[in-house]
């Protein structure tokens, strides 16, 4: 019974361990997810997929090893002062084991194997994480009113959406089967017309 309590803890622990999840001020605040995302990216990234976010922070912080114990240098020191940024040093990885190299003439870092780094990332692309906001959905109307503040916000959201997505918003303002809509003839149609076209998904509204 003793040892089943044991491995009940055990357990507990292990899945403790796996679905803890860093503070997102401490991921925000840190200098290698600045490098390559701004402020607004990454709040937008922790909207959209925190557990994305979540992925690139372990990235940077768990793809490797390093001599922590010998040179009195925290993980947090190593990203925030060192500037070390793992993603520099890619072309070093290999597949099937780890690769050793010294950073700053005194840092001995351990790159983890290519099959580690693949288990850690959890099916997310690397360069996509580094470069890339996750996809979301083009915004669509959700008031039941029909007011100009209402139609405002929704082309601060469709501007908002299409700074982050400027390829994908051309094609859809090129897009001949997309029905583009004027704001006031939007407002004024019959209820069952309008809901078919919201039904739809299929629609773009404009001055």
């Amino acid at each position: 019974m003793k040892t089943l309590y044991l491995l009940l803890c055990l357990s507990v622990s292990i899945s403790g361990a796996t679905l803890a999840q860093t503070d997102y001020s401490v991921i925000a605040s840190n200098r290698m997810i600045q490098k390559h995302h701004l402020p607004e990216r990454i709040q937008k990234i922790a909207q959209i997929d925190p557990q994305r976010l979540q992925v690139l922070w372990n990235y940077f912080t768990t793809s490797f090893s390093f001599n922590s114990s010998e040179t009195g240098i925290s993980i947090q020191e190593l990203l925030n002062i060192q500037h070390f940024d793992v993603s520099e040093y890619e072309h070093l990885r290999q597949d099937n084991q780890p690769v050793q190299f010294m950073f700053r003439s005194s840092i001995l870092i351990t790159l983890k194997s290519g099959t580690e780094l693949n288990n850690l990332l959890q099916g997310y692309n690397l360069n996509s994480l580094l470069h890339e906001l996750p996809e979301r959905p083009f915004p669509v109307w959700t008031s039941y009113g029909f007011s100009e503040s209402d139609f405002q916000t929704y082309k601060e959201q469709v501007w908002d959406w299409a700074k982050d997505y400027p390829a994908a918003y051309l094609q859809i303002t090129s897009d001949a089967n997309r029905l583009h809509i004027r704001f006031n003839e939007f407002k004024t149609m019959e209820d069952a017309r309008r809901t078919q076209i919201l039904t739809e998904l299929n629609y773009l509204i404009i001055d």
